[in-house]
């Protein structure tokens, strides 16, 4: 909900409006040890997200995953993003308050996490096939989840509208994003499950990266209102609990990837931009409008290292199915998927 609250009024009167989506329901496809999947967010307040997955084996891709393993039930209402840890897939539904758990062997549902009224899940961070722990953006907490019971056993109070939560050093660094109006990181110490720090970073932080040099790096949005307010990536010791340094990028930068130790590719007002973590140099690589020709808005990105492919989501108008387009590390387009309405994150397995 929160990508569509930041799209200018037009573009939320067209999202309440009717949509044309294909909800029709397939055999799920079989087993694979890799893929592609895309969570579709459908629209806020319809119940109708939905999972889509690409074999990257065979190159197949079949829509409404979710749905169809399990008798036809929806995913939920605005499904917000995905985490996998070995053959389970944890999906933080966020309008219906729940985290479901879905075997990847056959997309069928092991069950879900109930949140409780506002408990709005934005995203996970998987320990182990025991523990968990999720941002709850409307409560200001970060909720730790027992896996096997299916339950919340301690609520965390951070900052305001958490979202990216990612580990390291023992401790979970959770970004506060206050609707735009926050600009710290809260740091938790997974031993005790209390707040140690509170860390400054530019204003609206929203996603939180693990590199591989062991930092952890916050994608701060900035303002829409007023763009001389300083945006851009932070990078954090994850063992002083301090930030060390910091590179700005203009028109409001969010959803990002690495595709090697150095580079990071950051979604922004005008596509997908290259940015260089050692020179700090930022460059332009996809422009919005070679993926969305309706509004040039690029909803979501990924990166699958081992074959060098970048994928881009496309909420064409916000109001039909979706598609997924992929692109070689120099920006060229490689090829197009279908998916469901409004792709919002694409995890690669």
């Amino acid at each position: 909900m929160i990508k569509l609250i930041l799209l200018n009024a037009l573009l939320l009167l067209i999202i309440i409006g009717c949509s044309e989506t294909d909800d029709s329901i397939n055999p799920p496809p079989p087993a694979n040890p890799s893929g592609v999947y895309v969570v579709n967010e459908g629209l806020f307040g319809q119940n109708n997200a939905s999972l889509s997955y690409k074999n990257l084996e065979d190159g197949s891709v079949t829509n409404n995953v979710y749905s169809s393993a399990n008798n036809g039930n929806p995913l939920g209402d605005n499904a917000n993003s995905m985490t996998i840890l070995g053959s389970k897939g944890y999906i933080a539904v966020d309008n219906s308050n729940k985290v479901e758990i879905i075997n990847l062997t056959d997309f069928k549902s092991f069950g879900f996490i109930d949140l409780g009224m506002n408990g709005s899940p934005r995203e996970i961070y998987v320990k182990d096939e025991n523990t968990a722990y999720v941002t709850n953006l409307n409560l200001d907490q970060v909720a730790k989840l027992d896996l096997q019971t299916k339950t919340v056993t301690v609520r965390i109070n951070v900052g305001s509208k958490p979202e990216g939560i990612r580990e390291a050093n023992g401790k979970l660094f959770v970004a506060n994003s206050g609707f735009g109006f926050d600009n710290t990181v809260s740091v938790i110490d997974m031993a005790s499950d209390i707040v140690v720090a509170t860390l400054q970073v530019g204003l609206n932080p929203r996603f939180v990266l693990n590199g591989v040099d062991n930092f952890i790096y916050v994608v701060c949005t900035g303002s829409f209102s007023d763009t001389t307010i300083f945006s851009g990536i932070y990078k954090i010791d994850p063992v002083a609990n301090t930030v060390v340094d910091s590179i700005q990028v203009k028109k409001n930068p969010g959803e990002a990837c690495f595709t090697d130790a150095n580079t990071m590719l950051v979604i922004n007002n005008d596509g997908v931009i290259k940015v260089d973590l050692t020179t700090k140099s930022v460059s332009p690589l996809i422009s919005g409008t070679t993926v969305n020709s309706f509004f040039g808005v690029i909803y979501s990105i990924s990166y699958d290292l081992f074959r060098s492919v970048i994928y881009c989501g496309n909420p064409k108008d916000f109001t039909q199915n979706g598609e997924v387009v992929t692109f070689d590390l120099n920006g060229n387009e490689t090829g197009r998927f279908n998916v469901g309405l409004n792709p919002g994150t694409i995890v690669i397995k």
